[in-house]
């Protein structure tokens, strides 16, 4: 009998163990980039796809009540297409190159009752460089390119549901994000900008294989990630030694994207 207790809480322990996840992954995301004037105009649009590289740290497979966790380490870059216009309307096509990296920490608590629910608060930091090329405008004029440096930190609030399927497991997240601090510094005009800061939404789906296994792809994920931001107030900087406005315009940034990982 006292063999026979000493199992059961032995399994009752090792049931209600976290199971700590490391995860690498790896995917293209179509990114796009919108910028507007005060009317609603578009002022210009970069497209294209960037690579990407995603390493996370979770324990979304926690089977009981209790504590959820996950920090995540992404880097990007791509080569997008730029269409918009110059200083004088005058509709220019050129290239934007990016580069940038972005980490996540994210926690909550998982009500485990007919289905499983968590509900997550989290808090992140998304850094890139935007390097607009010289190009000819459709008046075959030179135009000089431009360099950003954007600094954006923000919070999260999402609700995650898990799915257990026969051989694979599933996991839906889908929340707001908002910044609460914008920086951009325009190197060309040695000026520093704050975008306004409005809310986006974030949408993900996981499908994990076997993590057990020794397989090369343990998983792929879906999502759809933003930024909206109002246009920030006007800074005076010397262009060609003449005083001149800078802003950003309204903004938006939307990407979606797919990743094929492997689980620890």
């Amino acid at each position: 009998m006292m063999a026979c207790c000493t199992l059961c809480t032995t399994v009752a322990a090792q049931d209600d163990t976290s199971v700590i996840n490391t995860e690498l992954n790896a995917g293209v995301e179509l990114y796009r980039w919108q910028e507007f004037d005060d009317s609603g105009t578009r002022l210009l649009t970069e497209s294209g796809p960037r690579l990407f590289f995603l390493a996370a740290i979770n324990n979304t497979d926690r089977p009981r009540n209790g504590f959820i966790y996950e920090a995540t380490l992404k880097g990007y870059t791509g080569n997008v297409d730029y269409d918009g216009q110059d200083n004088n309307n005058i509709f220019i096509s050129s290239k934007s190159m990016y580069s940038g990296f972005a980490i996540d920490l994210n926690g909550g608590v998982r009500i485990a009752d007919k289905f499983d629910m968590d509900v997550l608060a989290g808090i992140g930091i998304n850094v890139w460089r935007r390097e607009i090329k010289d190009d000819q405008n459709a008046q075959g004029s030179l135009v000089s390119g431009i360099t950003e440096d954007y600094d954006i930190q923000y919070l999260t609030l999402a609700i995650g549901l898990p799915q257990r399927y026969a051989n694979a497991d599933g996991y839906l997240k889908v929340g707001l994000k908002r910044p609460y601090s914008t920086r951009e510094d325009v190197d060309n005009f040695n000026v520093t900008l704050s975008p306004g800061k409005k809310v986006s939404g974030i949408i993900s789906y996981k499908l994990i294989f076997d993590a057990n296994s020794n397989n090369l792809i343990s998983s792929i994920m879906f999502y759809y990630d933003g930024f909206r931001f109002s246009k920030s107030q006007d800074e005076v900087t010397l262009i060609n030694n003449v005083p001149n406005q800078v802003r950003q315009p309204k903004s938006s940034q939307d990407v979606i994207g797919v990743a094929i990982g492997h689980l620890f």
